[in-house]
This record gives C-alpha cells, structure tokens and sequence, in this order.
C-alpha cells in the first residue's frame, strides 16, 4: 500500500468493515412437509461503540421462495452497557411480515442481564407483542444464559404464552466453542406452519435440542457447524424437524 495521507485515510475507513458471514441451512422432517432451505448474508460494521450488522435470507418453504431482510444495531456506553435494536421485513408468507425488537443488557463483574421488547407481525394472524429478557454468566471457560419469552396478542389476550432457552458454551480459545440449546415454549414463528393450512391441535409449542461448533478464527477464516431436532407437539400426531447448518465468516485482515 502507498504511503500517503490519502491511503493512511483509506486505510483508518476500512476498519469500519468487521466480517462477512455466509451459511447455509437445510432442515428436512418425519412426516407431510417437504425439505426446507435457507442461504444467509451477513455483514457486520463497527465504528468506535456502534455497531451495525445487516442480513438476508432467502428461503424455500412450503415449496414457496422468499426472502428476509433484516438488520440489528448495537450502541455500547461508557459503564459497558449496551443497547440492541432491530427490524425485519418480507414480503412473503414464509416469514414474518414486519418485527421490531428493542432490548437493553447490563453487564456486571461475570453476570449480564437483559431486558426487552419485540413486536412482530404475520401475514394472515396478525400481531404480536413479546417481552423477554435473559441472565447469562461466565465462569472460567464456560458461559450459561437463560433467557425467557412472554408472548401477548393475537385473539388471546393474555400472558400464558411462555418460552424459556437455555444455552451453554464452552470456549476452548478466544473464538472457539462447544455449544449446548434447549428450549421449551411458545415460539411466534411457529405460526407460519399453521398459516400453510397444516392442521394443529392445540397453542404452538416446540421443544427444541441443538449443539453447534464455532472453529478458531485462523487466516482471517472461522467456521460454525451446528444441528438441531425441534419436536412440534401442537401439530396433530406431532412432527419432528432437523436442521443442520453451516457458516463461513471471512473475518477483516
């Protein structure tokens, strides 16, 4: 690279870009639906205590083909809190139409805590407001966080529409780990199946178990490999899902 204040200016710019992600996923099921797939986008810019990471999906659902456009922002402040918001919209039936989501996180000595609010918006049910929030702690070289969710809208207005996610990591370097889900509850994006005319037989609840491996960044490259089983016990006769996935993040140089 020359040396001039113009490629010195060029240069200090660039630090603005952080990564590029890329991934796929392909989730198939025991019964009725047809195999799903998902290509994913991501970029994601720092600049000083912001942080602005954009992404699209595109997918094929239900034998259907849409995308989602998506795009979360990060402010941190000087006591190390730190602010979240973001939005999403499609215009297909296979994803949410519209979602908002706000939420604060408070770190303190090895604890985090969260807050929050998501609104989200679905083609053919209508809207949906949820409160969540989350505890997380590290303790040497591990990481546990529990996060729940409180669903209020739709024709039931009231709060008995609960989740709760438990995620444990294990880092065996800087920016490798060995992760650990399961989730039990309702979850809102379950509404897309019954909206694709699949008969239900009660609220849209979901247990769900996953792992996932997150390589050592190594020449700028690092890999994330993860699979889950989802048990849908609301849909008549039940129905299982697996979803193996696989990301490639071409970290800045």
């Amino acid at each position: 690279m020359l040396v001039s204040s113009f490629s010195n200016a060029q240069q200090g710019d660039t630090t603005f870009y952080s990564y590029t992600k890329l991934g796929y996923e392909y989730s198939f099921f025991n019964q009725q639906l047809s195999d799903w797939h998902n290509l994913t986008a991501e970029v994601k810019f720092k600049k000083n205590n912001f942080t602005l990471i954009p992404r699209l999906t595109f997918a094929n659902r239900f034998d259907q083909s849409s995308f989602l456009l998506e795009s979360d922002f990060y402010k941190s402040f000087e006591n190390k809190d730190y602010i979240m918001a973001g939005f999403g919209l499609s215009p297909g039936s296979i994803f949410v139409k519209n979602h908002l989501v706000l939420e604060y996180f408070n770190p303190f000595d090895k604890w985090e805590h969260s807050i929050g609010l998501r609104w989200m918006n679905f083609e053919n049910t209508g809207s949906l407001g949820v409160i969540t929030g989350s505890l997380s702690r590290y303790y040497g070289p591990f990481l546990t966080s529990i996060r729940g969710n409180f669903a209020y809208g739709f024709t039931e207005d009231n709060f008995n529409n609960f989740a709760v996610i438990l995620t444990h990591r294990y880092y065996y370097s800087d920016s490798g780990y060995i992760g650990l889900l399961g989730a039990y509850g309702y979850d809102p994006n379950l509404v897309l199946i019954s909206d694709q005319t699949i008969e239900i037989s009660g609220k849209p609840d979901q247990l769900t178990l996953g792992a996932s491996l997150n390589s050592t960044t190594r020449k700028n490259k690092q890999w994330t490999i993860s699979y889950q089983w989802i048990n849908y016990d609301f849909v008549v006769s039940q129905r299982q899902q697996h979803s193996i996935s696989l990301f490639l993040t071409l970290h800045k140089r």
